[in-house]
């Protein structure tokens, strides 16, 4: 779980890939996000759309990134088959 003042940019990916890394070949992994998504220009041109999708950091006013879809894509290919 992270709450509140846990939910940093690096806390957000840490645990996402913590998840990711945990799970096995057969296992059900589930994760639930209660907090803000946003759209950003994409920068790598891999959207039909032309936008990114990104979760929100609780400190992204300071200055954190994103967390943009491509990379919880790249964070997924870590899955067990």
């Amino acid at each position: 779980y992270l709450l509140d003042e846990e939910a940093t940019q690096q806390g957000m990916l840490d645990a996402f890939q913590t998840l990711v890394s945990s799970g096995a070949s057969g296992d059900v992994l589930v994760m639930q996000y209660a907090g803000h998504g946003t759209q950003l220009r994409d920068d790598d041109g891999d959207e039909s759309d032309r936008f990114d999708e990104a979760f929100v950091p609780v400190d992204y006013h300071a200055g954190a990134l994103f967390l943009r879809d491509d990379v919880v894509a790249t964070t997924l290919r870590g899955l067990a088959r």
